[in-house]
This record gives structure tokens, sequence and C-alpha cells, in this order.
């Protein structure tokens, strides 16, 4: 980034909760995946992905976070991880969960 740049424009998973199948009362037919939320990054021409607690990667199998990290990276798109919560151990269980499966991340949050 340059002196003028602020930050990176990019969607978290919370960018569409009801896709995601967070609102409970209003479910889709198919739930948004981590690569459905990738390539709704690339169609909105953004550069990153911010994925939250609303869709946690760790209840995804090795291929659907395989398959959205190789899209992320072929096109350009930076990869996030936020958690809800502090405890140690979940911490621990994410991060490795995580990173291990998004080999490029750039950031992660609590």
């Amino acid at each position: 980034m340059n002196a003028k740049t602020i930050g990176k424009i990019g969607v978290g998973s919370w960018t569409f909760p009801w896709a995601t199948g967070t609102v409970l009362s209003h479910q889709p037919e198919t739930i948004l995946n981590p690569l459905g939320v990738v390539h709704r990054a690339k169609d909105l021409d953004v550069h990153v992905v911010h994925f939250l607690d609303n869709l946690p990667l760790d209840k995804w199998d090795d291929g659907a976070i395989g398959s959205a990290r190789e899209f992320a990276a072929k096109n350009g798109i930076e990869v996030e991880i936020g958690t809800r919560g502090t405890d140690p151990e979940h911490l621990l269980k994410s991060s490795e969960c995580h990173c291990g499966a998004m080999a490029s991340v750039s950031g992660y949050f609590v």
C-alpha cells in the first residue's frame, strides 16, 4: 500500500448472513460454503475475505477449504480468519485447523 491507501476492501462471511444459513428463520436451499464466499469476493472485485464465526472453517472438510484457498490464491484474494472467544484451548485448536487448512492466511483475529 502507498501513503494514499487507507486499506484494502473486502467482504466477510457475515456479509452474507442469509446465504450462510446464519439467519435460522430464512434458510437457503444451499448454504454458501467457503469457496462460494471467495467467489462472491471476486465477483465484487474485492481483494480480502474474512471468514468469521458464522462460517467456521473447522466445520468444513479439507477439500472445501482447499478449493477456497486455491481459488483465493489464483485470484489474488487475501484470506483472514476470525473466531469467537479467548479460551486458550479454543484458540490453539482454531489456529491449528484454520492456518493448516488455509496456508495463505494473511490475518487471524479474535
